[in-house]
């Protein structure tokens, strides 16, 4: 009797060891197929992070492209229509402009048509390095300080004479901003909820938040590219200072050529 038992238990409990690693197979099988559909997005806007990362394993994929559908579903990226932009003077900072979406806010009447604040340009459709230079500092107000650090640069732009945007991503009102927003929440709520807790739970999500791999590079390159119609409308050559690692991915994905990414948030080596 103790036999049969034990060969019962025994093959039950080998059913259900091979049924956990059938699912974990065919999952991992499904969450690499989305990766590739994501990938795919990003390697279309010229972004290939398996060609910059080294290709990634099947676990990584699948970790990959889990976190991203987290975020975001099967939201498609919104790649053509960028977002039309104008700028307020700065109320705190003479001589600075802040870019906004046209007609939102409240001063409207107060706005600045973007092209305004351009550089001249050659017969060749280059920049004139005769006139005076425009720069771009993108920052998102979130995280450890990345505003301060937007307006030390822009106080650098400044004194050196340049024409200086402040564009805060979250800033410019439309459907990518409140993307942004989410993510926000959903860091604020668990750095809220970590702390509350204490001990372990609030040394695991520090830990967390002090390091990142490539993977959660692919992460953040993917979110990025749903926010190209914040950034898309200036020209891709103008010259643009990054202090957010997602706003530098955003203008990679734009296809902007002259990106000073100031802070890298995740994995430093890349």
């Amino acid at each position: 009797l103790e036999s049969e038992l034990l060969v019962k238990a025994g093959t039950i409990a080998f059913t259900g060891i091979a049924i956990t690693g059938g699912l974990v197979v065919l999952g991992t099988a499904y969450l690499s197929t989305l990766y590739s559909k994501f990938n795919d997005e990003l390697k279309e806007q010229g972004v290939d992070m398996d060609a910059f990362c080294a290709t990634a394993k099947p676990a990584n994929k699948a970790k990959v492209a889990a976190g991203h559908y987290f975020r975001m579903g099967n939201r498609k990226a919104n790649v053509e229509n960028p977002i039309a932009l104008e700028a307020t003077k700065s109320p705190h900072v003479d001589g600075l402009y802040v870019a906004k979406a046209v007609g939102s806010g409240e001063t409207t009447e107060d706005a600045i048509p973007m092209k305004d604040l351009m550089p001249k340009r050659t017969s060749t459709n280059a920049i004139d390095k005769r006139s005076k230079q425009t720069i771009v500092v993108a920052t998102i107000r979130m995280g450890f300080g990345h505003h301060r650090l937007a307006y030390s640069a822009c106080s650098w732009a400044l004194s050196q004479g340049y024409t200086t945007i402040f564009h805060d991503l979250i800033n410019i009102e439309s459907e990518e901003a409140s993307l942004i927003h989410s993510v926000d929440a959903l860091y604020s709520k668990f750095s809220r909820l970590a702390t509350e807790l204490g001990g372990v739970v609030e040394k695991l999500w520090g830990k967390a938040m002090k390091q990142g791999d490539a993977d959660a590079l692919r992460v953040a390159a993917m979110f990025a590219n749903h926010l190209q119609p914040i950034l898309g409308a200036y020209p891709k050559d103008i010259p643009m200072i990054c202090t957010h690692q997602i706003c530098a991915l955003v203008a990679s994905a734009c296809g902007f050529t002259n990106v000073v990414n100031l802070v890298v948030d995740n994995y430093p080596q890349w």
